[in-house]
């Protein structure tokens, strides 16, 4: 099944206002089936790789054709290809605050309501490519300090997410801190502030 990239989201892509470019997306469900969200220009490419790997969507030689046939198209928009066809990245969606993990509460995760130039400046992650709106009681972003005071770990709302029932989660950890669970516990605590306020979330990990 095919769903085309919102226009508007697809036209700041080709005016290169962001500085990354999914072109598209496999999503395989729970009862097997394929879902692909694709930039417009790229039908009919998602249409001769479902046709071909409907039944092996992320084997070795899928993952090669998309990236063979991708290049030379987003090249032309100068976008330069990655290794992201190498991650398969498992979706989670949730809708009741209690079936969170216990363990991921450590007491270290704390809520911002505004962001200063110096939280963004004292970071060891990019939280400065997030903003706060005050006055929307939703968007808020928990984060944890390390060892020199500095943003170690954030999770925050990919905005983009909101129109499709679901408020996708972003997490970072700085490299430092990773293994510890940081991001985990900036995760688990901006999600059960937002399924208490009846807001279903979902999270994305690579």
């Amino acid at each position: 099944m095919f769903t085309f990239e919102d226009k508007e989201f697809e036209k700041s892509i080709m005016d290169e206002r962001y500085h990354i470019a999914v072109p598209v997306v496999v999503t395989q469900k729970e009862n097997g089936s394929l879902e692909l969200l694709i930039y417009s220009f790229c039908e009919k490419i998602a249409r001769e790789f479902e046709a071909r790997f409907s039944d092996s969507p992320f084997s070795d030689e899928a993952k090669a054709f998309l990236c063979e046939k991708l290049t030379p198209v987003m090249n032309e928009i100068r976008y330069e290809t990655t290794n992201a066809c190498d991650r398969i990245s498992l979706t989670y969606q949730m809708t009741d605050a209690a079936k969170i993990n216990p363990e991921c509460f450590r007491g270290r995760a704390k809520r911002l309501d505004s962001l200063t130039e110096k939280d963004m400046e004292n970071s060891e992650t990019e939280i400065y490519a997030f903003e706060i709106n005050p006055t929307d009681d939703l968007d808020r972003i928990f984060a944890v300090w390390g060892k020199r005071k500095e943003i170690a770990a954030f999770a925050a709302i990919n905005d983009i997410a909101e129109d499709k029932g679901f408020y996708e989660l972003n997490v970072e950890c700085a490299e430092e801190y990773r293994g510890q669970g940081y991001g985990s516990e900036c995760v688990a605590e901006l999600a059960k502030y937002l399924l208490e306020r009846g807001v279903p979330v979902e999270y994305v990990t690579l």
